[in-house]
């Protein structure tokens, strides 16, 4: 599916809610229990990070963050009407594209019971999982050479 990214805007800032709400919400309450002033104070995060468009409408957004050793995706979410087409896949490829670039390590963190994370397991290039010990409801996805591996 082609795609492009643009810089998030204030005026993303309800399309950025309504898809946390969407993507996160039901995982967020099992995990946690879900804080509204907390969840929207990690929504106004995603403002640094990039709205995902197929043709002009936007349909996800990814945050990165720069950790000095490693680039971690803070956040990445898709609409469920555009799921399941690689879009996903794309992006993390996308992702992995940048930390090379930069010659780091890119991580990011799946709630347990994330739909995403079958897309890890059937193989998203260079990714290898582990349990992560600092969230142990996670899996911490670091990109390596290999395949994935889930520990």
């Amino acid at each position: 599916m082609d795609f492009r990214l643009r810089p998030a805007e204030p005026s993303d800032l309800e399309f950025i809610w309504h898809l946390r709400v969407a993507t996160m919400r039901h995982m967020i309450e099992e995990a946690y229990g879900w804080d509204e002033a907390t969840e929207r104070a990690y929504a106004a995060e995603s403002l640094g990070g990039m709205i995902v468009l197929v043709g002009e409408k936007p349909v996800g957004v990814v945050t990165l963050a720069d950790w000095g050793d490693q680039l971690h995706v803070v956040w990445m979410a898709i609409a469920s009407e555009v799921q399941g087409r690689g879009l996903g896949r794309a992006l993390v490829e996308s992702c992995q594209r940048q930390a090379q670039q930069a010659r780091k390590p890119l991580t990011l963190q799946v709630l347990q019971g994330n739909p995403a994370v079958a897309m890890y397991a059937v193989g998203v290039r260079g990714l290898r999982a582990q349990r992560s010990a600092q969230a142990a409801d996670a899996l911490a996805i670091l990109a390596v050479a290999g395949r994935v591996i889930v520990s």
